[in-house]
């Protein structure tokens, strides 16, 4: 239906094992065959077979990049998800990719979770096509990773554009906004000219700031507190029985996988026997810090996530009935609940009814809604003066953050900026 209207790939848990089934028609598609990993066929496999012949379409699995089992768990090894295309698209997917949940686990330092997932990650890579009139500039890794540039700009001059080529540049970009505004009326190219003109000057008066390019792989590390290296060390092997598993093509499969769902049992017994134990230790604590210092207690609270840590201390007590002073929990709590209760149900808010203040409301309403309708709003209306912008440029902070054109505040604080800025504004709101 939609095959005509754009690429169309499904991808998905199709609960399919098509074994070596081909999901095209050998002599009349030209299709390349898919490796098979996994040789098993059930129903959901034949019908799933049956659709992509129907339907001229196949699967990326088996034909591009590397292969691998998409479900691995201790019950067995299958491939079940899949990213399905047309024919006529295949050659537009440059590589095709199967993370399994491990890998990811070991990649990204997520070990510690009691529920990993047992399907893999499926990951293609899909050449496209856009037509665009504007050249587009090839960034190499270390400029893509770049922030905004950053400069000291208490090198700026006291006197912009002072220098005979910046004056030159600046006369040559006022032509050049003219020219956008009054015969183009491209409002986008102006504010382009001016933009070019300020950073060049930043760049030929102020110091550029070093910037720390990040290390793409560095990762923050996810790990559970209570890791250890008796867990990782568990984690690797049962890390390495899998991929000897999923990886055998001997008869040793029955074995390895043995091996593989003995490690894997041991490594999530341990680990939830050292969240527990964590767990204990954490209940224990937070007991102790409960009765013997408050402040370290709230802290601790923090840190378990269940609120901020305060900077300052939290008045925990009240004033009983008789005059003392306690801390008690049930005690502070029932006080707060009723005090609260009594605040918001008063006896008295509910049967008093005050018409002079009902009168001076109603009075204060009309006298408003009077005032409002004298209010002359035809300056509202009038052209933006060169003051305006010049006041609004002056009440800009200093000293914040660029945005994407780049331009700091510091610098639209002169005459020059000042008159391409009512420019600008002037043509838009006129």
């Amino acid at each position: 239906m939609y095959q005509n209207i754009g690429k169309l790939y499904l991808c998905g848990d199709f609960n399919a094992r098509c074994g070596d089934m081909q999901d095209f028609i050998e002599g009349v598609d030209d299709v390349q065959i898919r490796d098979v990993i996994d040789d098993v066929l059930n129903r959901n496999g034949e019908m799933l077979i049956e659709f992509l012949v129907d339907c001229n379409l196949c699967m990326l699995n088996g034909r591009i990049g590397k292969q691998d089992y998409t479900n691995i768990s201790s019950k067995g090894k299958s491939v079940v998800d899949y990213i399905l295309t047309p024919h006529d698209q295949i050659n537009d997917v440059i590589d095709f990719q199967v993370h399994t949940m491990s890998n990811i686990i070991s990649r990204f330092d997520l070990a510690g979770y009691e529920s990993i997932p047992d399907h893999s990650l499926l990951e293609c890579t899909i050449s496209t096509y856009a037509e665009n009139t504007d050249t587009v500039e090839q960034l190499s890794e270390n400029e893509r990773l770049k922030a905004p540039r950053r400069f000291r700009y208490d090198g700026l001059r006291n006197e912009l554009f002072s220098d005979e080529p910046m004056q030159k540049l600046l006369q040559e970009t006022i032509l050049r906004l003219e020219h956008a505004l009054d015969r183009r009326r491209d409002v986008d190219s102006a504010f382009t000219e001016l933009k070019n003109l300020l950073v060049t000057e930043i760049e030929l008066t102020c110091k550029e700031q070093k910037q720390n390019i990040p290390n793409k792989r560095h990762h923050k590390n996810n790990r559970k507190p209570y890791w250890n290296e008796e867990l990782q060390d568990l984690w690797d092997k049962a890390c390495k029985a899998e991929k000897e598993w999923t990886s055998c093509k001997t008869n040793s499969k029955s074995t390895l996988r043995s091996i593989y769902v003995q490690r894997r049992k041991n490594f999530d017994t341990f680990n939830r026997k050292s969240k527990r134990r964590y767990q204990i230790e954490q209940q224990n604590q937070l007991h102790y810090l409960e009765g013997h210092n408050t402040k370290d207690f709230l802290k601790s609270i923090g840190k378990l996530g269940l609120a901020n840590e305060r900077k300052t201390q939290r008045i925990y007590q009240v004033r009983t009935e008789n005059g003392e002073i306690t801390n008690d929990t049930d005690t502070v709590l029932e006080r707060w609940k009723t005090e609260y209760e009594s605040a918001f149900n008063s006896v008295d808010s509910c049967y008093t009814y005050d018409e002079t203040f009902l009168a001076d409301i109603k009075n204060k309403v009309r006298n408003e809604n009077n005032y409002r309708k004298d209010i002359d709003v035809s300056g509202l209306n009038l052209e933006i003066s060169r003051e305006e912008v010049k006041d609004a440029v002056y009440k800009a902070k200093l000293g914040k953050a660029i945005g994407i054109d780049e331009i700091p505040s510091e610098i639209l604080r002169n005459d020059n900026c000042i008159d391409l800025l009512h420019k600008l504004v002037k043509f838009c709101f006129t």
